[in-house]
């Protein structure tokens, strides 16, 4: 318990207040942050929460397929079927009212399902002058306004199919495992971002190639595939 609490003292009196040297002392490079969202930002997935403020909608999905969605993902470590198959059930919404329905859904959400842990976390980062970023496999109803709460101006998730102004009900990508660290990579030289002084955070399994592509990698509440995994790089921990 001594160990883990230090590390966490290390994260926050150290790692990150060692931000602000490394951004002077680069020339050619930015500093970034990385954030997963689901269970690392936040105390609960947001998908399964914008599903259940959905639920109370004049466009809620139906009541049979909601329950097909829960069985498959009880079942299954299938990430992108999972968010396909939720994806599903708003088929043929307008765009623009998903995109209100997440603003509503926030109001009640924000307030209470952010870790404040991360959110220092996330500040002290900005004090710094450390550019962050939202990488989530939720889509942008979610994203969107978190992102506006955090003041984070960049959000890479899973990127909808809209057709005819309408949501057509599945994801032309999904935004985890290897898409996670391959979405980093691009960031990093479309923004020439210095991976090796930078930092990223992650709780799921799916999250250890995102983690493994920046210098300042850390778990956050891992899931026990991810601690072992890290544990092996020595990774930072912020223990549940």
């Amino acid at each position: 318990m001594h160990v883990i609490s230090s590390l966490f003292n290390l994260l926050l009196g150290g790692a990150l207040v060692e931000a602000r040297n490394h951004q002077r002392a680069l020339t050619n490079g930015v500093v970034a942050a990385y954030f997963d969202v689901d269970d690392t930002l936040t105390h609960t997935g947001t998908l399964e929460s914008f599903l259940e403020h959905s639920m109370q909608g004049h466009r809620a999905p139906r009541l049979d397929e909601v329950g097909e969605l829960r069985d498959f993902a009880s079942q299954s470590n299938d990430l992108e079927e999972i968010h396909q198959r939720f994806a599903a059930l708003y088929a043929g919404i307008p765009w623009s009212y998903l995109l209100e329905s997440g603003r509503r859904w926030a109001e009640t959400f924000l307030p209470t399902q952010l870790d404040e842990r991360m959110l220092e976390i996330l500040r002290e980062h900005h004090r710094t002058g450390v550019r962050s970023v939202l990488v989530s496999g939720s889509w942008l109803p979610c994203l969107g306004p978190i992102a506006r709460y955090l003041g984070v101006s960049r959000v890479m998730c899973s990127q909808p199919v809209v057709e005819h102004l309408n949501f057509a009900g599945r994801f032309e990508s999904v935004m985890t495992g290897t898409q996670k660290a391959e979405a980093v990579l691009q960031d990093a030289r479309a923004y020439q971002i210095d991976l090796n002084m930078s930092f990223a955070y992650g709780d799921h399994d799916s999250d250890f190639a995102m983690l493994s592509t920046v210098g300042n990698p850390t778990m956050v509440r891992p899931s026990a595939g991810l601690l072992s995994a890290g544990a092996k790089q020595s990774w930072a921990l912020i223990p549940g």
